[in-house]
């Protein structure tokens, strides 16, 4: 082999090396699923997933929506940001999960089995 086709396969294998590196990072800003469904188990709150979140809109209060749905199963900061706070409000059909950014409902998903 050459020495430019040395170099080329070593930048090669470095590129390389970096993306399965970067492939392994976790995108994610708090736990995963799995990681909820192993810490302790959560009380089935009454009531369906959409009944419940169309009583919710995002830039409401965390007062409000403590108001509104009560405390949540699996209060959790999100990782990298202090401000920011996962609630996790379990159904019967599925869960409601809200992220609330100093103290205001920022997104809100649902997940159905």
């Amino acid at each position: 082999m050459t020495r430019r086709s040395l170099g080329i396969a070593a930048a090669a294998v470095v590129l390389l090396a970096l993306a399965a590196l970067w492939g392994n990072r976790t995108l994610t800003s708090g736990p995963s699923n799995a990681e909820i469904a192993r810490q302790a188990p959560m009380t089935i709150l009454p009531g369906k997933v959409v009944e419940q979140r169309e009583k919710i809109r995002p830039i409401m209060t965390e007062k409000d929506v403590l108001a509104i749905l009560g405390p949540p199963a699996n209060p959790s900061h999100l990782e990298r940001n202090a401000s920011a706070v996962r609630w996790i409000y379990p159904y019967r059909d599925g869960r409601m999960e809200l992220i609330l950014h100093y103290g205001y409902v920022q997104s809100i998903e649902m997940d159905f089995p």
